[in-house]
C-alpha cells in the first residue's frame, strides 16, 4: 500500500479573535519517493496513439509527430498494449489494440502515414478511445494520446459536447491527454478535453518542441502511484469556503484531483471566511474550520484507500495574530493561482488586440508574482510575445500556462524564491517548471 500523506496547511496558524478571519489553506496530497526497481513493476499501459494527418501536418510536422509516436512505442514493454489511429476527414485504425510484442508492426504503420484532408478530430479521438476500452480494467492504465495542429472542422465540433464524451470515457477507464501543435489549433478544445478526460494537456510551438511533452507523459505514466483522487471538503455552519483551482467538480463540495506520481504533490488552494462568532469547544481550545476527505485507488494494489484531515486553529488577539508569519508554501500557491487568473484576462485582451490592457495586466501579474522567481521568469517570456504584438502565440502560451499553474503536480523540494534550469533538469520531467509551455526545455528556456 502506497504511503500517501494528506494534510491541510493554513496561511496563518491562528484565527483573529473577535473578528471575521479571511485566510487561505493548502490541501496537500504527497507521494513517497520512487521505490528502487520501480521501473520493472510499473502498471502495464494500454495506450491509443491518435495522430492528425490533415493537410496542414505535411512536412516537418508530420515527421516529428511520427517520431514522437515511434518514441512511445519504443518505451513500451511486451506486456503493454497499444493501438494506432490516424484521422483527417476520415479515420483509419492502422493497428488495433494489441500487446506490443511486435514493435516493427507499429513502426511500419507509423512510417506509412502521410498528410492529407481536413480534421475530423472528434471521430479520430473516439476511434482511439474505443480501442482503449477493449483493454480497460484489470492491471491496465488506459489513455488516449491525441495530437492535432488544427481545429475540429468535420463531424462533432462543439467543445462542451466533446468534453462530455471525454468525461464518459474517463469514467469507463480511458483517460485522454492532448497535444496541440503550432498556433492554429483550438487550445480551448484541447485543454478542456484533457481536463474532462482526466489527462494532461500539452502543446508545442513547432514540431521539434513536441518531444518534450511526449517524454513527460511517458515519465508521468511510468511513475504513477495513485489514481482517481477525489477530494471532499466540509466546514462548520457559518464558514464559507471556495476552491481556487480549476479542477473538475464532481459534486457541490467534491472535486477530481490529478493522478499522483512518486515524488510529487497534488494540491488544492481553498479560500475561507471564518466568522468571529463561530462556536468552539467549551474549554476554549482550537476551532475546527475545515475538514478534508480524500479517496483514491492505489496503483500497486489496485485497491481503494482513503485519508482524512481536520484543520483546527486557535484564536489569538490582534498583536499575537499579526506576529505569525504566513506559510511560504501557501503563499507560493496563492501567487500561482492569482497569476493564472490574470493570464486568462491577458488572453482575452490579446485576442481583442488591446495591447494597452495587455501591458497593464502584465504589470499587475508581476506585482502578484512577488518574489516567486519561476513566475517572474515565466512572465518575462510572455512579455516577449506582447512586445511583438503576437496575439496567436500569446493566446496559446498564457492559456496553457494558466491551466498548468492551477493544476500542476509540484515537487516537495522546490522553493518559490529560487529557480534555475539546472535544478529543474534534475527533477522528473513531470515536476519541472518550464518557462514556456510551448518550447522544449533547455538553456535560456
Amino acid at each position: 500500500m502506497t504511503k500517501l500523506t494528506f494534510d491541510i496547511l493554513p496561511q496563518r496558524t491562528a484565527l483573529l479573535a473577535g473578528h471575521n478571519t479571511e485566510l487561505h489553506a493548502l490541501v496537500r496530497v504527497q507521494a513517497p519517493t520512487l521505490p528502487a526497481g520501480h521501473d520493472w513493476t510499473r502498471q502495464v499501459l494500454n495506450l491509443s496513439l491518435v495522430l492528425d494527418r490533415s493537410g496542414s501536418m505535411s512536412g516537418q510536422a508530420m515527421e516529428e509527430a511520427k517520431r514522437c509516436a515511434a518514441y512511445i512505442i519504443d518505451q513500451l514493454k511486451e506486456t503493454d498494449r497499444a493501438s494506432l489511429v490516424v484521422y483527417d476527414n476520415t479515420v483509419d485504425v492502422l493497428v488495433p489494440s494489441t500487446p506490443v510484442k511486435n514493435k516493427a508492426l507499429f513502426k511500419q504503420a507509423i512510417n506509412a502515414i502521410y498528410a492529407r484532408g481536413s480534421t475530423a478530430l472528434f471521430d479520430g479521438w473516439h476511434a482511439g478511445a474505443t480501442q482503449g476500452v477493449a483493454a480497460t480494467g484489470g492491471d491496465y492504465l488506459s489513455r488516449v494520446l491525441l495530437l492535432s495542429d488544427g481545429c475540429a472542422n468535420q463531424g462533432l465540433t462543439d467543445t462542451a459536447e466533446i468534453a462530455r464524451y471525454c468525461t464518459a470515457m474517463a469514467d469507463a477507464g480511458v483517460s485522454t491527454s492532448t497535444y496541440g501543435l503550432s498556433t492554429h489549433f483550438n487550445e480551448e478544445l484541447m485543454v478542456e478535453m484533457a481536463r474532462a478526460g482526466a489527462g494532461q494537456s500539452y502543446y508545442g510551438e513547432s514540431a521539434e518542441d513536441l518531444m518534450d511533452p511526449f517524454q513527460e507523459e511517458f515519465s508521468l505514466l511510468s511513475s504513477l502511484c495513485a489514481r482517481k483522487l477525489k477530494l471532499n471538503l466540509s466546514a462548520p455552519a457559518g464558514v464559507q469556503f471556495e476552491l481556487m483551482n480549476d479542477y473538475k467538480q464532481l459534486g457541490e463540495h467534491s472535486w477530481q484531483l490529478p493522478d499522483l506520481s512518486y515524488e510529487g504533490e497534488v494540491w488544492a488552494l481553498v479560500k475561507l471566511t471564518v466568522p468571529a462568532d463561530l462556536p468552539g469547544p467549551a474549554d476554549g481550545g482550537d476551532v475546527e474550520i475545515l475538514k478534508g476527505f480524500l479517496s483514491f485507488n492505489d496503483i500497486g494494489t489496485d485497491l481503494a484507500d482513503t485519508r482524512s484531515y481536520s484543520l483546527k486553529l486557535p484564536r489569538l488577539p490582534a498583536a499575537a495574530w499579526a506576529a505569525i508569519a504566513e506559510n511560504a508554501q501557501v503563499t507560493a500557491r496563492m501567487q500561482e493561482v492569482r497569476v493564472a487568473q490574470i493570464q486568462q484576462q491577458l488572453r482575452t485582451a490579446a485576442m481583442r488586440r488591446d495591447w494597452a490592457a495587455v501591458d497593464a495586466l502584465i504589470q499587475q501579474a508581476e506585482l502578484e508574482a512577488g518574489d516567486n522567481a519561476w513566475l517572474k521568469a515565466s512572465l518575462d517570456s510572455i512579455k516577449q510575445y506582447a512586445s511583438t504584438r503576437d496575439e496567436a502565440r500569446m493566446s496559446k502560451e498564457v492559456h496553457y500556462s494558466s491551466a498548468k499553474m492551477k493544476r500542476r503536480m509540484v515537487s516537495a523540494s522546490e522553493t518559490a524564491v529560487d529557480y534555475n534550469l539546472e535544478d529543474e533538469a534534475g527533477r522528473p520531467m513531470y515536476l519541472r517548471r518550464k518557462l514556456q509551455q510551448g518550447k522544449r526545455m533547455g538553456p535560456g528556456r
